[in-house]
């Protein structure tokens, strides 16, 4: 199906997929415009473990051949328009590169990837209805308050423009979920309306501990349960996770507490890999895929894997969002995809997101858009405001403050969350 999106849609786009040569692996990369192959398909030496080093010194080489791939689609493509990935089915190694950003300092162009269906399960002709799971587990050592604040912040940037309300519900662990009150009680979030969802006091049984990423024909993770059970008569749109991830075999999982109520157990996690996800996904409706990679660049690559699983599974936009300060323009990408107003060509470029030709804004209308986050006032308790003009710096800019980092210091976002070992 992606070949057909790329050669309806005229996109330019790097065909790419992994191979083995003598025994040793082997990057294949074609570029085209629609149909029009542009060179041929060429070889590239590839050395997976750090996929960002490989990128960066590959790309700095003009004569290998995926540097001269995406310097001819460079000078091929139309201004301001973004390039295109298309990646092939079990080239999981290949997608786990950082393509968006690698691309963006080779060229200054933005990159998004070519969904595996030719239409979504959802078309916003409203915002979105939506929910956000925040999971954790004692072996991590972040804080996720700051990642929801974060995320929220977008949200309510993205929608901000719109006149009409989007709903979103907050499924947090209890240790976490009175910062966010606290933080919410300041928080001006425009016409994005925000449910925390308290846990029963009756709660869920903890998944018991596997080393494995489960195949259960149902949905057996109480994180997944707990989510569906409030929403088993409403459905949803879309679902955000915050949290890291697991790779085994070449498989990407979640990886949780044992339940949302406990967060004992310092050895394993609990896994929640592709297939469960859709027998999660499939009956609430869910098209939007979204999640936040917590955790290093080990556990960031089990949220990237079923991620890129789920593009050949499931028809939806799919997206990853890097942990830290919001990505520059992150508020475009989550506008474009959970509202009809339409993806705008600055782009991310650290956020892999599996999208459709028809969620970006025209070319012709580009130039009319003023502002492409819209500006978004938070109250200080003090009296101060702060304003998302601020916040659409980009990453590594180190002379702004932007809102994100005025989020981290709010005053209900301090705290430390329970201690846990390991």
């Amino acid at each position: 199906m992606a070949s057909i999106i790329r050669s309806i849609n005229d996109l330019p786009t790097l065909r790419c997929s992994i191979g083995v040569r003598n025994r040793k692996p082997v990057l294949l990369t074609q570029p085209y415009i629609g149909a029009d192959k542009l060179d041929s398909e060429l070889e590239t030496p590839f050395i997976a473990p750090d996929g960002q080093e490989f990128l960066q010194h590959t790309l700095s080489q003009p004569n290998l051949p995926v540097a001269r791939h995406i310097e001819i689609l460079h000078k091929a493509a139309l201004e301001g328009v973004p390039l295109w990935l298309q990646l092939s089915q079990d080239s999981a190694d290949a997608a786990l590169l950082p393509w968006e950003e690698a691309i963006f300092h080779r060229t200054g162009r933005r990159t998004l990837r070519i969904s595996n269906f030719v239409k979504p399960l959802h078309t916003a002709a409203r915002p979105a209805s939506g929910c956000v799971c925040i999971g954790t587990h004692a072996k991590g050592d972040f804080s996720l308050t700051d990642e929801i604040a974060e995320l929220l912040t977008s949200l309510a940037v993205a929608l901000n423009e719109n006149t009409y309300d989007a709903r979103v519900s907050v499924f947090a662990p209890p240790w976490e979920t009175e910062k966010l009150r606290r933080y919410l009680s300041f928080a001006d979030t425009g016409g994005l309306l925000i449910d925390i969802v308290d846990l029963s006091p009756a709660g869920y049984d903890p998944a018991p501990q596997t080393r494995s990423i489960s195949d259960s024909p149902q949905v057996t993770n109480p994180w997944l349960r707990w989510i569906q059970d409030h929403h088993r008569d409403t459905g949803l749109d879309g679902v955000h996770f915050i949290c890291p991830g697991y790779t085994a075999r070449d498989q990407g999982a979640l990886a949780l507490a044992e339940s949302p109520g406990e967060n004992d157990d310092t050895r394993w996690a609990r896994f929640v890999g592709q297939d469960e996800l859709m027998r999660f996904y499939d009956p609430l409706g869910v098209s939007i895929m979204g999640f936040t990679a917590m955790g290093s660049s080990r556990w960031a690559d089990g949220i990237h894997s079923p991620a890129y699983q789920l593009s050949w599974a499931r028809p939806g936009p799919t997206y990853v969002k890097p942990a830290g300060p919001a990505a520059y323009h992150f508020g475009s990408l989550l506008r474009g995809i959970w509202t009809p107003s339409g993806i705008h060509p600055e782009l991310p470029p650290q956020a892999p997101a599996y999208a459709y030709p028809d969620m970006l804004v025209p070319a012709a209308l580009v130039a009319d858009l003023v502002e492409v986050d819209p500006p978004f006032v938070t109250p200080h308790p003090e009296g101060e405001t702060w304003s998302s003009s601020q916040r659409i710096s980009p990453v590594g800019d180190s002379s702004s403050t932007g809102l994100c980092t005025h989020i981290r210091d709010h005053p209900a976002c301090r705290g430390s969350r329970p201690a846990t070992s390991g």
